[in-house]
């Protein structure tokens, strides 16, 4: 079983995007996150004839920076995300009875944008693409029979040889949004799909399963700093 992400090399990870901003060598803005995630597993063995799957509905909340190419549309978008995902199975034949996977992520997209409205109007749209890193730092799961609930961590001995989460995520992510003016900064509304690159599970059964889902984010950004 792989060591859960360690406290230290989360806030690694946060110092290093605080570094990469403040060396940028164009306009950088940043600002808070949020939304919500609809998300199920994909991969060959995320269907079963004898359960439905369904979409889980999580939390995702952060903070979001973009970084502007002087006079150009492409831009770059980075940030850390607490992001709940998952996915809900449901029992046909016993109504009632489900199991819910409840994993969280830690997310770091590395995206490229490209604006599609003109070269200073108050409100652009956008798409973007790219790659994102999701570091582990949440696993339950609810199974629901009988009225009764029981929660279990994903490393309790129970799912040893079966089920083994990875700590490390990767997925590919496209979407697209809108930036509008807002006061000082702007107010952006933007929808991403992820896709996952590899199976999450790394125990002996080997199980293909893969985050997939859309997020659906507000975030406010501000400018940070003076252009360069």
């Amino acid at each position: 079983m792989e060591a859960p992400v360690s406290r230290t090399s989360i806030r690694a990870a946060a110092a290093s995007l605080v570094l990469l901003a403040s060396s940028l060598p164009a306009q950088v803005s940043w600002g808070p996150v949020l939304g919500l995630n609809m998300s199920k597993f994909g991969g060959k063995d995320a269907t079963d004839p004898s359960t439905v799957q369904s979409n889980k509905i999580g939390l995702v909340a952060g903070v979001v920076v973009d970084k502007a190419m002087e006079g150009k549309a492409l831009f770059w978008r980075s940030g850390v995300s607490y992001s709940q995902q998952g996915t809900k199975e449901t029992d046909p034949s016993a109504p009632g009875d489900e199991a819910v996977f409840k994993l969280a992520y830690l997310n770091i997209p590395v995206l490229a944008g490209w604006k599609l409205g003109a070269a200073g109007a108050k409100t652009v749209p956008y798409v973007m693409g790219g790659a994102q890193l999701g570091l582990k730092v949440g696993c339950d799961i609810d199974a629901t029979s009988g009225g009764s609930t029981l929660s279990l961590g994903c490393d309790d001995p129970i799912f040893a040889g079966v089920l083994d989460i990875k700590a490390f995520d990767i997925a590919l992510a496209v979407g697209g949004g809108i930036a509008m003016a807002a006061g000082s900064g702007t107010v952006d509304i933007a929808a991403l799909y992820g896709m996952g690159l590899t199976s999450i599970d790394n125990g002996a059964a080997a199980l293909d399963l893969k985050n997939q889902g859309f997020s659906f984010v507000v975030s406010y950004k501000m400018k940070l700093g003076k252009k360069m």
